[in-house]
């Protein structure tokens, strides 16, 4: 759940179980140790799970929490009860998950990166260059048109974008 347990995940790694209490031990500007990652159960498909165990493995430091369907619920209805109906109002689920990803980083901060994302590197300490910075990255454009995704993105909590 998200007050302690949305941290569990499939290889049941003890860093996932740190409580949410660890946002809230960063400096206010620092982008937190921590990755969010979602999907609607702990099961994870083989490929997703393969890549996410291998970017905890390269990332020991860094505290990685897997969010469920019932999670994303959750969160949503204990810290932001005045966008529910905006959330069970979405027709599709993917409005729902852009929306909630958003949320992970207004709440808690960190990364969020997609499942299908790979780690060819670990972290280390390369996100504390941006202290007070929201990251997202340029992944399409042709001219001077110049779109962004949400597959992943990296801020302190509360940070002014929000």
């Amino acid at each position: 759940n998200a007050t302690g347990n949305a941290t569990g995940n499939a290889t049941g790694n003890a860093t996932r179980n740190a409580t949410i209490a660890i946002a809230t031990e960063w400096r206010e500007g620092k982008i937190p140790k921590i990755v969010h990652q979602e999907w609607k159960s702990r099961e994870l498909p083989p490929n997703f799970k393969v890549w996410n165990d291998e970017c905890i493995a390269q990332n020991p430091d860094w505290e990685f929490r897997l969010w469920t369907d019932d999670d994303n619920l959750k969160l949503v209805e204990e810290h932001y009860p005045q966008l529910l109906k905006l959330y069970h109002n979405y027709t599709e689920k993917i409005k729902r998950i852009d929306m909630i990803r958003f949320l992970y980083l207004h709440k808690f901060g960190g990364v969020y990166m997609d499942l299908d994302i790979i780690c060819v590197r670990p972290f280390g300490n390369y996100f504390d260059q941006f202290d007070d910075k929201f990251l997202i990255v340029n992944q399409f454009g042709t001219g001077k048109k110049v779109e962004y995704a949400n597959a992943f993105m990296a801020s302190p909590p509360r940070h002014d974008v929000f």
